[in-house]
């Protein structure tokens, strides 16, 4: 979710209405129809409710259900085409409202910053303002969860610092592997 907030905060900043789609599925939508026919011709009797909570937890089953506009106690016998259909819909590309970002004292990443055209790669020292040296995300540059913005600013926050001491300093030219 994190990753796709980036998304959804950029489209609103530019006034265009985010959509979100949730699969539960792998599946697409004419092989997931299928297995439900053939759900119905095996086991007709089989509430569509019961056959969801042996794929799901049963509050997602509950919820699908609902989102589908298909009532719980429904038998796959009793099951209308329109309904089947609205279904396999909710479980293969569920539309998901984007109400809004909950803002900046919640956000664990930002984006934006000073574009990288304004900083030399090597040093990290800024274009504009020569002995000015910007690391980590005060930079245009934020990557997918999973640790890439810590890596980034370990990573520039090195350059910036090697620079800036200068050679002379004691710095070393090579990180050593082994510390």
């Amino acid at each position: 979710m994190l990753d796709a907030s980036r998304f959804c905060t950029s489209a609103q900043a530019d006034w265009r209405e985010p959509k979100l789609r949730c699969a539960f599925v792998e599946e697409d939508f004419a092989v997931v129809e299928k297995q439900l026919i053939d759900e119905a011709s095996v086991n007709p009797k089989r509430t569509v409710l019961s056959w969801l909570q042996s794929r799901f937890p049963s509050r997602l089953a509950e919820v699908l259900l609902r989102h589908a506009g298909v009532e719980s106690s429904v038998a796959f016998s009793q099951l209308a085409r329109e309904d089947r259909r609205s279904l396999v819909h909710a479980l293969t590309e569920l539309e998901l409202p984007v109400v809004r970002d909950r803002g900046w004292n919640y956000a664990e990443v930002t984006a934006g910053g000073v574009p990288l055209s304004e900083v030399h790669h090597r040093d990290m020292q800024s274009r504009v303002m020569p002995g000015l040296y910007l690391v980590g995300e005060i930079l245009d540059c934020d990557g997918r969860i999973g640790g890439f913005n810590f890596q980034w600013a370990w990573a520039t926050g090195f350059l910036a610092g090697r620079a800036a001491v200068g050679p002379g300093a004691g710095a070393p030219s090579v990180l050593p592997l082994n510390g």
